[in-house]
Parts: C-alpha cells; sequence; structure tokens
C-alpha cells in the first residue's frame, strides 16, 4: 500500500515538474530565423566587374557580397555588368537580364564611362533616372541600391582636364542621387568618398585608372554600411509576411553572365580565375564598348567601328581632341 502510494507521489511529482518547467521555456520567446539568402545581381560597367583587381573576387560588388553572404548563407550573386557601358548601355543591354522572381538586391555601378565621353549633364541625369524606372518596373520588389559616379578626375590620366572632369563628375553625382530619390533607391555617394580618398598612391591600380586591391577594399568598406542599412530597411518592411526559408549551409555561388552581348565585345570575364581579356575585335564594337586594352592610350581607341552610332562617332571626336583618357 506504501509502495504505492510512494510511487503515485513521485508520478505527481514529475508531472507537476515537467509543466513547470514548460511554463518557464515559454515565457522565453523563440530566437529570431537566420536571414534568408539574397539574390544579389550587378549591372553596370567595369567597377562593377572589379577591373584593377588581381582578381575580380577583390572587386567591388564581390567584396560587398562576402561580407553580406558571412550572415545570409546561401546567397547567390549574378553580375551582368559590360566594362566600359554608359547609364544608357546598361538600360539597353543589361537590364532585360533581371529576373523578378530571382532578384532581392540590384547593386547598380555605372556613370564613370559618361564622364569620360563628356556625356552632357543633362542628357547623363535623363538617361539615369530613365535607368533606375527600367530596372524597377522589371523587379518592382527588389533592393535598388545605386552607387554614385566617383571623382574620375582623381585618376593620373586627367590631370590636363581635372577641373572640367571634376565638375561633370560632380554634377552627375547629383543626378544619381535624384534619380535614387525618385525611385526609391538607395544611394552610395562614391562622389565625395573618392574627391578625398582616390588621392593615395596605392588606390589605383597599375593602369591609373581603376581601382586596384586596396582601393576596392576602400570602397567596400565605406559602401557596405549604406548596403545593410537599405537591406534592413526591407527586413522590417517584411517582418510579418513571412520570407523565404533561410539555407543553413554556406555555399559560395559567384555567377559572372557573359551575355551574346559581352561575347561580342569581349568585355567581362567568363570565370573568375581569367584575367581580363586583352584584345576586342572592333569590327563587332557596335556600341563602342571597350576593355581593357584601351585604357591607357586613348588614341588606339577612336577608330570608328562598323555599325557606330553617329551620337558615338561626336563623342569619339571630342574624347581624341581632350586626349583625356580612357573609360572604365
Amino acid at each position: 500500500m506504501k509502495r504505492g502510494l510512494i510511487f503515485t507521489v513521485i508520478v505527481a511529482s514529475a508531472v507537476i515538474a515537467a509543466f513547470a518547467v514548460s511554463q518557464h521555456v515559454s515565457a522565453f520567446p523563440a530566437p529570431p530565423p537566420a536571414p534568408a539568402p539574397l539574390r544579389i545581381v550587378v549591372l553596370g560597367d567595369s567597377l562593377a566587374l572589379g577591373t584593377g583587381a588581381a582578381d575580380p573576387v577583390n572587386g567591388l560588388t564581390f567584396r560587398i557580397y562576402r561580407a553580406l553572404s558571412a550572415g545570409r548563407p546561401g546567397s547567390e550573386i549574378t553580375n551582368f555588368a559590360i566594362g566600359g557601358t554608359r547609364a544608357s548601355d546598361v538600360r539597353r543591354l543589361e537590364v532585360a537580364s533581371l529576373d523578378p522572381r530571382a532578384t532581392d538586391l540590384v547593386l547598380l555601378v555605372v556613370g564613370g564611362n559618361d564622364v569620360v565621353r563628356r556625356t552632357p549633364a543633362a542628357t547623363f541625369a535623363r538617361e539615369y533616372t530613365s535607368l533606375l524606372t527600367a530596372i524597377r518596373r522589371r523587379v518592382p520588389r527588389a533592393t535598388v541600391v545605386a552607387f554614385g559616379v566617383p571623382d574620375v578626375a582623381r585618376s593620373p590620366l586627367f590631370a590636363d582636364s581635372r577641373a572640367k572632369t571634376e565638375a561633370l563628375s560632380r554634377a552627375d553625382d547629383v543626378a544619381v542621387r535624384v534619380a535614387a530619390a525618385g525611385n526609391g533607391a538607395t544611394f552610395v555617394d562614391l562622389f565625395s568618398y573618392t574627391h578625398h580618398a582616390a588621392t593615395t598612391q596605392d588606390f589605383f591600380s597599375s593602369d591609373d585608372f581603376h581601382p586596384s586591391d586596396a582601393g576596392y577594399a576602400r570602397l567596400a568598406a565605406f559602401a557596405l554600411p549604406v548596403v545593410t542599412r537599405a537591406l534592413a530597411r526591407r527586413s522590417s518592411r517584411e517582418s510579418g509576411s513571412g520570407s523565404r526559408t533561410s539555407i543553413s549551409t554556406h555555399v559560395l555561388r559567384i555567377k559572372i553572365v557573359q551575355s551574346a552581348e559581352s561575347r561580342r565585345y569581349g568585355s567581362t570575364h567568363q570565370h573568375l580565375a581569367l584575367p581580363p581579356i586583352s584584345r576586342i575585335d572592333r569590327a563587332e564594337q557596335r556600341h563602342r564598348i571597350f576593355d581593357d586594352s584601351c585604357h591607357v592610350v586613348l588614341s588606339n581607341c577612336v577608330k570608328r567601328p562598323r555599325g557606330l552610332r553617329s551620337e558615338d562617332a561626336g563623342a569619339i571626336s571630342e574624347e581624341k581632341a581632350d586626349d583625356s583618357g580612357a573609360p572604365s
């Protein structure tokens, strides 16, 4: 009898203890789910590709990707950038590659070539606004980060036209800021940063135009907090509405897409391990997009290619007269 009573007391005590533990545990909220992986898409010019770096993964956008993916395992980056493009070229050649179903973050890096080719400030402002509008229509739910125009005048190649180049860089950077504000994009002020930072000897690569590994590292460190804040605002908007399931394993997946157009121009890397393309077939250079072989001696690049548009022919003659460097 006593043995049965003791057993009953023990069982009852165990039940009560289990209930107490469950109540104690439920008082603490479950940890928040891990952030969902990002599908990052890059549009732009050679600055977006990382030209000048010893390896493309040391470039601006890939450094940002690596930093973001550390906290968002399973993130991916796809780079549609084409070296030498202007804002109008990006709209024509790259925007159509955006997939609304697979784009969370767009990094848009373009504008330096518009300065080099002396696109009028008003024209650039119009073209850039059209570009951002097209991106918004294509991927309305994506976070868009618009990188401003660097101070191209800091390049040693522009020593003879520094004042004019700096003024145009500044005006175009303001145009990016205005267009970003009007299209719900986040703005990264590259002009203000490079105006002060791109003065040290190690900022530029051996071509004296594109950043070096050290230069890209500084640009990425400057831009990353801005991109992170933009994503935080996106997360706060989506809280409560559900998100994609997070992937628990960290997989580094980098893809540089070589479209039919970029293959024709020979201006993007097919694989991360490959060096920059050394030559370009000018007979196929229909939109006058240059690769790395043209950066130092501009006179080698001003021969009018087959199918060149009349407005580009004018830009060539202006550049040759200025003798002021080469596009990024």
